[in-house]
């Protein structure tokens, strides 16, 4: 067998594969042997009409695209084992020719390949996470919202009010016409904030949820009113996101319920209010004595019997009317010694949302380095994934793909052109963050998901564990495998920004990680 390649554009490879006449000749008797093998021939058992007959009886033709198809396979299988061409998914046979000597020709689409570069040189610079006094008043301000008698409004929403609605937003070019026509769950436009039912305050100022200006496009919405307008984020706004400034948001508002709030007074019972919310407790110094522990004993010797069991009921049945007081008045009651405890719980949010971020900016660099290449067969496969997501929200809202598709107006070709890009786009990401970790030794071990298991089911009865049956449940166990190897990147990426990542040693490549999950998932089966 003599193969010859020649690379193509779109990442694909033609493949031609010389075979000597002797081969494709055992081809066709086997494929005569095949097809007689299924005949019913008049006079002849299955299987024992001589070659002559069978050829008569089905025509040359036949046996010859028989033959063409089965050695076809089989060389086709044998060249790739031999070029070692990775392919990203089967590929097709284009021609073949008996002279001068049978010769088979094929397209191969070639399995995505990612050069990272020198992506350990990436830097990015860090800034620590930071929390201001005025911080803690505006999430107090929040926490008191929150805590707030809500009543229904109905002649539309004011500064102040609080409103529930289906937001959608996308970035924009701020010249380009408003997409009116494409349902908002089927925008190809990069997501800003998607969220159904969210519960927002209409303020201003540092406390604006969103974007600058998102409260004032919303005033006079009544519930069932729906809304789109836009916004270009100004560099004049001191709190405005450094990787938002000088875009445009389209947002897509549909108001489903606004109501008008009645704020509870900052007080002490306001500070109990959110001591509970946070279960943050006053600190009780223990002040029981070595006397009054000896005096326990020597009490009870001296009290009959049934006055203790007597005593312990009537204890028993005050219980319920006393500790939901008593829970109460350990609450911490002090307005400054809750701004104090919400600081700390700020600065640790802060810091992970801090930590997300930088991860991400150096990934993001790491991507926009990285030479990657995909044939268009790894983005259709993209695509039929986004395609059964589309079908799956659909089947939530009682809809099937056929009848969104006649209510919109549009064909699944359309629809599969608008997801072209962000498909795309996802490939190349993941495509370079599987190669990032791959390229760093990330694993997950056993260890690591002992520690989360211990971490989520520490408090809980080993049995009732048994019952769920997560433990055996594969698809649980890939979603926390999938969770740690995101912690992971995320932790490796910040320190490679920071010019502190470890050097790479031997250890173990992050294919591994999945054989780990499978030993574990058997190991709990079989227990």
């Amino acid at each position: 067998m003599n193969i010859r390649t020649e690379r193509l554009e779109n990442h694909s490879l033609r493949m031609v594969v010389e075979v000597e006449p002797t081969a494709f000749e055992e081809a066709k008797r086997s494929a005569l042997r095949t097809i007689s093998g299924k005949l019913n021939i008049p006079g002849f058992r299955k299987g024992k009409a001589p070659a002559a007959v069978v050829t008569r009886y089905v025509g040359e033709a036949y046996i010859l695209e028989e033959a063409i198809e089965s050695l076809g396979q089989k060389l086709y299988r044998e060249a790739l084992e031999q070029s070692q061409v990775e392919p990203a998914a089967p590929g097709s046979m284009d021609d073949f020719t008996l002279e001068p000597q049978p010769t088979f020709t094929y397209t191969v689409p070639l399995a995505p390949e990612v050069v990272l570069g020198d992506y350990r040189s990436v830097r990015v610079d860090f800034k620590e996470a930071e929390v201001t006094d005025e911080d803690v008043e505006s999430e107090l301000r929040g926490l008191q919202r929150e805590l707030s008698v809500a009543t229904p409004r109905e002649d539309g929403a004011q500064i102040g009010d609080r409103i529930t609605a289906d937001i959608h937003s996308f970035f924009v070019e701020a010249e380009a016409e408003s997409d009116t026509e494409t349902d908002v769950h089927d925008r190809t436009e990069e997501a800003y904030f998607h969220r159904h039912g969210a519960v927002v305050s209409l303020l201003e100022g540092d406390d604006e949820p969103l974007a600058p200006g998102f409260s004032q496009n919303v005033v006079g919405m009544k519930a069932g009113e729906s809304r789109t307008f836009r916004l270009t984020i100004s560099a004049d706004h001191d709190k405005a996101n450094p990787d938002l400034v000088g875009r445009t948001i389209e947002f897509v508002v549909g108001v489903t319920q606004v109501e008008q709030l009645e704020l509870p007074e900052m007080d002490s019972e306001f500070a109990k209010d959110v001591s509970a919310r946070y279960g943050w407790e006053k600190e009780v110094e223990a002040t029981e004595t070595a006397e009054t522990e000896e005096a326990a004993p020597e009490a009870a010797e001296d009290t009959p019997a049934v006055e203790a069991v007597s005593d312990e009921v009537a204890e028993t049945e005050l219980a319920d009317d006393s500790d939901e007081d008593e829970a109460e008045e350990n609450f911490i009651d002090s307005l400054d010694e809750v701004r104090v405890r919400l600081k700390v719980a700020l600065i640790e949010r802060e810091e992970k949302a801090v930590r997300e971020r930088y991860a991400n900016s150096v990934l993001e660099k790491i991507i926009e380095n990285a030479e990657v290449k995909f044939n268009d067969v790894s983005v259709e496969s993209e695509i039929d994934d986004m395609i059964e997501d589309l079908k799956e929200r659909l089947r939530q809202n009682r809809l099937d793909l056929d009848t969104y598709l006649k209510q919109t107006g549009r064909t699944i070709e359309e629809v599969r052109g608008d997801y072209r890009e962000p498909a795309s786009r996802f490939l190349r990401r993941s495509l370079v963050v599987r190669e990032f970790a791959t390229a760093e030794k990330l694993l997950v071990s056993e260890a690591d998901i002992n520690e989360r298991l211990l971490s989520v089911f520490g408090g809980i009865d080993p049995q009732m564990i048994e019952q769920m049956g997560l433990l055996r449940d594969q698809r649980f166990l890939n979603n926390m495998i999938n969770n740690l190897m995101s912690q992971k990147i995320e932790e490796r990426a910040a320190a490679i920004g920071k010019g502190e990542a470890p050097e790479l040693d031997a250890a173990p490549a992050v294919e591994e990680t999945k054989a780990v999950v499978e030993e574990k998932a058997a190991d709990e089966a079989e227990g």
